[in-house]
């Protein structure tokens, strides 16, 4: 368009305004209607400006009050001063008549939204996403994009978001189609856009990948692509502003071992000057030992302590509260809100501890849980009272001794008398103390394993186990496939395993360890030996005496003594294996007897021979001991010669109900089906079954356990 017309059209309309103004002023109806309401229809923009006389006349004619006003405003003949010509602005305004005017479908929307507040975001795995436009379809989206800050914000402040897929196959990311039934126009003259951190968002929604700290804007205006307008932060008719916080996710599996203790001393992180006393079964001892057992650090504060006697959990692998507690940290013990906050609640074994970080509402009755969360720490927590032990026990050389694990009472092993076992063994009966073994893997391994000592016990999954060190060196076996020598430590150590990590327990990584010192001797002097033995109540046995480096023994004497209200011995008869046509003469009262042994062929052994078969009775009463002490014994060589024999003792203790084969504390339906098996020959043969005392298992005795097992006897 010519320029110079364009300065004389401006000057015209501006003009034409003027007089409308003026005419608008004089609260003159019909001046007003012939000038403000005319129409292109009514007074075409060629005619008004092609022919101003005419115009001017027609004004004058539909109000002569006017025409002064208008006269105080005279409309001047431009075209000389611009130098445009008649027919050169007949031209323009022609082709100016004959272009549609640009128009712009302004939409006024009926529903107002704006939101201002804070999103976290957790670094992690992708999450599932179906747009609006087809709910059946799904989609990986990061965890710290844009699409997950509006996600989340949405959730928490329940308003809604709408998105579509329809340009995913070529942009790899969604349409935001609108906010709270704010939507985008049809042509999109009126839509949502993204900005982060004032800057246009360079892909669509859910390909733009947030950091902490950033500011995701969602704004919604006017556009025109041809003008270059977009809706933008400083021009929005709705927006949308998330501060975004992005934490690195944190999730911890695993197994904590406490132990029954006087408290220990913590300062919390906001004020390490400070020193409190913590209960060593405690909250704040899982944590602490979950922290150090996987290398991740934990904060606390003692701010709220004065009035709760309890520190705030402010963060963990910093993941931390917010400072509203929007987000924070929760607690829960076997599926349930703790009742205390951190170091007040108190474990049990077994128990499940739980710390759930996670959004919260407080208001609307919204917090963290195991089952709504964002990150979680999940400890089995195992708890025992403390045990150590140390001492010297001594192990002598000789014949192997028989063995039945915990876990399988019924089966018989034969173990090395030098053995790792047979230290453990020893140090129990002389400490007073219990351990539990396992033969699951005595086939393929051809040893036990130790799977507690004292009640302390291997957890379920390994992350505390008992482990064997000889020497400072981790064995090479199994329990009991370790031959010690004179002079071995011999060391048992409970801790924290990590078989990923590298980290087992050692005498070095321990929370509880049992030392040994191992005195091996051989059988160089003379002894009497006793051996000790486990009972099950109310139950026949016989037991062996055996001597050890004697010399053409003609006579062997001894005096026995032991506790009555635990074993009954009922009768006391040579060895026939050893001495041959011996006589026997036996002095026996109520906790009392005296042996003699004589022999005219003489007895000569280096290792243990056995020379009297003890038969007794144990009692009723579970867990008690006696010991069958031997004294004064002595033995009588051809030459009629005296010599002392030392006594080693046996403990006897009842561990077991009658009938309790498998061990767990009382008769049940395997246990009637292990007799049974015996009856049938599938598997070894138990004397501990034979209930009627024949000397064999038959089936009188299944009868009997079965009958006690449904009640038609009441024992067996």
């Amino acid at each position: 368009m010519n320029l110079k017309f364009l300065k004389l059209l401006s000057g015209l309309v501006v003009a034409l305004c003027l007089v409308t103004i003026v005419s608008a002023g004089t609260g003159i109806a019909d001046g007003t209607d012939s000038i403000v309401g005319s129409t292109p229809e009514v007074m075409p923009v060629t005619d008004m400006y092609g022919a101003p006389e005419e115009a001017t006349e027609n004004i004058t004619e539909k109000s002569p009050a006017v025409t002064d006003e208008v006269n105080l405003i005279p409309i001047e003949d431009d075209s000389a001063k611009y130098d445009v010509t008649e027919e050169e602005m007949r031209e323009e305004l022609s082709l100016l008549s004959e272009t549609e005017p640009e128009t712009t479908e302004i939409v006024i929307e009926e529903s107002d939204f704006n939101w201002d507040g804070r999103a976290v975001l957790v670094k992690g795995h992708n999450f599932k996403y179906s747009p609006t436009n087809d709910p059946t379809a799904e989609y990986d989206v990061n965890a710290t994009s844009d699409l997950a800050a509006l996600e989340i914000v949405a959730e928490e402040n329940s308003f809604e978001f709408y998105t579509s897929d329809s340009g995913y196959e070529k942009y790899r990311t969604f349409s935001l189609t609108g906010i709270s039934d704010v939507n985008n126009t049809a042509d999109w003259s009126y839509y949502w856009a993204i900005y982060v951190n004032g800057v246009s968002a360079p892909m669509g929604f859910s390909g733009n990948i947030l950091e902490d700290g950033d500011l995701l804007q969602f704004c919604y205006g006017y556009s025109n692509y041809t003008a270059g307008i977009f809706p933008s932060p400083t021009s929005f008719t709705n927006i949308v502003n998330i501060t975004v916080d992005v934490h690195e996710n944190f999730n911890y599996e695993g197994e904590v071992s406490l132990t029954r203790s006087p408290d220990f001393k913590y300062s919390p992180t906001d004020d390490p000057t400070a020193e409190y006393d913590v209960n060593a079964t405690s909250d704040l001892a899982a944590l602490k030992a979950a922290g150090e057992n996987g290398g991740f650090n934990f904060y606390t504060s003692d701010s709220g302590y004065e009035t709760y006697k309890t520190f705030s959990l402010n963060g963990i692998g910093d993941l931390n509260n917010e400072a509203d507690w929007s987000y924070y940290w929760s607690i829960y013990i076997n599926g349930e809100s703790a009742p205390m906050g951190l170091s007040g609640n108190i474990l049990e074994d077994g128990d499940l501890l739980q710390f759930c970080y996670g959004y919260s509402d407080y208001t609307e009755g919204i917090f963290p849980t195991p089952t709504t969360f964002d990150s979680i720490v999940n400890l089995t927590v195992s708890v025992h009272d403390d045990f150590n032990w140390e001492g010297e026990i001594i192990l002598k050389k000789g014949p192997d001794f028989n063995f039945s694990a915990t876990t399988n009472p019924s089966e018989v092993y034969i173990v090395n008398a030098t053995s790792d076992l047979a230290a453990l063994k020893a140090a129990a009966e002389k400490g007073a103390f219990e351990f539990y073994t396992d033969d699951s893997w005595y086939e393929t391994y051809g040893s036990f394993t130790l799977t507690g000592i004292d009640d302390v016990n291997n957890t379920a999954k390994w992350g505390y186990y008992w482990a064997i060190f000889i020497n400072g060196e981790a064995a090479d076996m199994g329990l009991s496939g370790n031959i010690l020598n004179d002079g071995d430590l011999l060391q048992f150590c409970y801790g924290y395993s990590s078989w990923t990590e590298g980290i087992f327990p050692s005498p070095s990584s321990f929370t509880n360890i049992v030392n040994i010192t191992v005195d091996v001797e051989d059988y160089s002097s003379m002894a009497m030996l006793i051996p000790s033995k486990t009972l099950m109540e109310d139950t026949p046995y016989t037991t062996q005496i055996s001597v050890a480096n004697i010399t053409d023994a003609s006579g062997l004497s001894t005096f026995l003594t032991w506790n009555p209200d635990v074993i009954d011995i009922l009768n006391v008869t040579a060895n026939s294996s050893v001495f041959s046509g011996s006589a026997i003469y036996l002095n026996l009262t109520d906790g009392y007897a005296e042996v003699a042994l004589t022999n005219t062929d003489g007895l000569t052994t280096g290792t243990p021979a056995p020379v009297f078969d003890v038969y007794f009775r144990s009692k009723k009463g579970l867990h008690q001991e006696t010991i069958l002490l031997g004294t004064g014994t002595q033995y009588s060589d051809k030459s009629f010669i005296n010599h002392t024999l030392p006594c080693e003792d046996g403990i006897f203790r009842i561990e077991r109900v009658k009938g309790d084969f498998n061990g767990n504390g009382f008769v049940d339906i395997g246990d009637v089906s292990r007799v049974a098996y015996m009856v049938a020959d599938k598997t070894l043969v138990d004397m501990e079954a034979d209930f009627n005392e024949n000397g064999r298992i038959d089936v009188g005795d299944a009868a009997a356990i079965a009958w006690y097992l449904i009640g038609k006897t009441g024992v067996i």
